[in-house]
């Protein structure tokens, strides 16, 4: 009997929710020892958080400019593949800085217990989420193999539950591979257990017909009906072999023919066999053509949720579908990188809830949890802010809050800031920013740099401020040539500061001796009403009486301008007499 099609997800979903209780009420093993986002553990995770980074960005990239479905399909499970891929390198990094302390890895600060409990936690990270790109991510399909090699990947045999120097011990191992479909163990197994058990001629003879039907186990592959034709075949082969009055006599192989035939009963029977081989052995040997959603009624059928441990209950909502009870449970247990990325990849495959409201808020939620943890550590700020871009609802909202917090500690990072603002329109942090970063170069008298971030956001009091600050400390023309220096020659002026560009042009054609120029900025610069009446008269000072020297008779002013000239002075002088405490 073939079991195909889909069932009902909500009758599952409800059997195990009533029988287990919610998600939140499971525990996670070391879950209230292992802290995964503490800032040491960010340090020490970095590397894969950087490189998933870099991938959720190029997935985002790749997704959004893909409308085609099934190339959708496949992008997304590429970029499964690509974290699982992620998560293994990070797993063998660990164990092999268990091993070998002195190797160079990121974790050598860790103790033992540590590292031991770190790979442990990731390794069920790598458990469920491979099971999820066959049960949630994946479209309908077939799921002979790939449940199979989860089961060899993710489930271990106990070992020490088995002497293999007691005869009955061995062959309840090789009933335990058979189960597990892992055949290249179970073959030369067979053969040693058949050379100690002593066997009949006839019982050889036998034995050879059941080592030909474990090698000719059938995989499914690129035809289904060749499959379905084979697997029948062999299936029967496996039924009428039990009947067998030489197989039914000797218990051993009476047992492993009923394994392979499908009995339940005798699957069951096995000791120290896990829940998830048991449903694994019901789509080997009775139902090979179930698909990944068919599935959902044989964990119904087959597994009791009495028996499996709470932080596995995890590996029933997968397999169900209910992507609900995952995510509470991933939320609760396992951390917000595995809940931000996976959600992220739900909401690609269309698996998140159906109400559009609903799906787009689990999944900013999800990322901007992941971003409030990566800003325990400041050096994780710009990765943090890349994943709150794709927020569209309340990204914004948190970016604004989260630029606000990070330290202002260097220029690069200042523009970068900056960058993010303009981006998102964060107008009131992209002030806060500059001015910020004004006044830091203020206190370093760094004027140039100063007036350079307040011009950026068009702050012209502040500049007003700051050079009418300046100019008032000058005690002779020297100090003000000093000022435009710390300014800078590309610095540009508004409006309100043309007079300072004026000084400068003044002081570049009087180096070079052109006088009559130098004259024309003297006046210039006299009859800007936004220069500060100390600059004026510094000006007056310095320039005044060398234009007029016989020494440059060259420079000749005419009547209109020796009246203005003769004009801003008498009104420089009328301001002092007016105010004598600026003077």
């Amino acid at each position: 009997v073939m079991l195909t099609g889909t069932w009902q997800n909500s009758a599952v979903s409800v059997y195990w929710s009533q029988e287990k209780g919610s998600a939140d009420d499971a525990q996670a093993p070391g879950s209230n020892d292992v802290v995964v986002f503490g800032k040491q553990e960010l340090l020490n995770n970095r590397a894969l958080y950087t490189e998933a980074h870099a991938s959720f960005l190029v997935l985002q990239s790749q997704i959004s400019a893909m409308k085609n479905q099934t190339q959708r399909q496949e992008i997304i499970t590429s970029f499964s593949h690509v974290y699982l891929a992620l998560i293994k390198t990070h797993i063998d990094q660990l164990v092999r800085s268990k091993t070998n302390p002195t190797s160079q890895t990121n974790f050598t600060t860790l103790d033992t217990q540590t590292i031991r409990e770190q790979i442990s936690y990731w390794n069920d990270i790598f458990r469920f989420w491979h099971l999820s790109e066959i049960f949630i991510t994946s479209p309908l399909t077939y799921i002979h193999g790939a449940m199979n090699n989860w089961i060899r990947r993710s489930i271990q045999i106990p070992r020490d539950s088995y002497d293999q120097q007691d005869l009955q011990s061995a062959w309840d191992l090789l009933y335990h591979h058979v189960i597990r479909g892992d055949i290249s163990k179970a073959i030369p197994l067979f053969r040693t257990l058949c050379q100690r058990t002593g066997l009949t001629s006839a019982e050889q003879q036998q034995a050879q017909k059941i080592e030909i039907l474990l090698s000719s186990m059938p995989k499914l592959g690129s035809s289904l009906s060749q499959f379905e034709r084979i697997w029948h075949q062999w299936h029967q082969d496996c039924v009428d072999m039990s009947n067998d009055t030489v197989i039914t006599d000797n218990e051993f192989f009476s047992k492993l023919l009923q394994i392979l035939a499908g009995d339940s009963e005798t699957i069951r029977s096995c000791e120290f066999v896990h829940w998830m081989e048991l449903l694994g052995a019901e789509i080997l040997f009775k139902y090979p053509t179930v698909t990944n959603h068919g599935v959902r009624q044989l964990l119904q059928q087959t597994v009791d949720p009495q028996q499996v441990q709470p932080h596995e209950t995890i590996f029933g909502y997968i397999i169900q579908g209910d992507v609900a009870l995952v995510l509470r449970s991933l939320r609760r247990h396992w951390g917000t990188w595995v809940v931000a990325h996976m959600t992220d990849l739900f909401y690609h495959a269309g698996v998140l809830s159906e109400n559009e409201t609903e799906r787009n808020q689990t999944r900013e939620h999800a990322l901007i949890s992941y971003a409030t943890e990566l800003l325990n550590d400041n050096r994780f700020w710009q990765m943090a802010f890349n994943y709150l871009t794709f927020c569209e609802k309340e990204g914004k909202s948190t970016l604004a809050h989260f630029v606000e917090r990070v330290p202002l500690d260097s220029e690069r990072k200042a523009f970068k800031l900056l960058n993010i603002c303009r981006m998102h329109k964060l107008e009131a942090q992209e002030k806060s920013i500059s001015q910020t970063m004004a006044m830091k170069a203020l206190q370093q008298d760094r004027m140039g740099a100063c007036m350079e971030w307040l011009y950026r956001i068009r702050d012209e009091v502040r500049m007003n401020q700051i050079v009418n600050k300046m100019i008032s400390n000058v005690t002779e023309f020297q100090g003000l040539e000093k000022i435009l220096d710390n300014l800078g020659s590309d610095f540009v002026f508004s409006p309100n500061l043309r007079f300072l560009a004026d000084i400068q042009s003044l002081l570049e054609k009087f180096k070079e001796g052109d006088m009559n120029a130098t004259k024309g900025f003297v006046l210039q610069t006299l009859q800007n009403k936004n220069s500060p009446s100390k600059l004026r008269i510094a000006v007056i000072n310095e320039f005044v009486p060398k234009l007029l020297n016989r020494q440059y008779r060259d420079v000749l002013f005419t009547s209109e301008e020796l009246y203005t000239l003769m004009g801003e002075i008498e009104d420089i002088s009328l301001f002092y007499e007016q105010h004598p405490t600026e003077s």
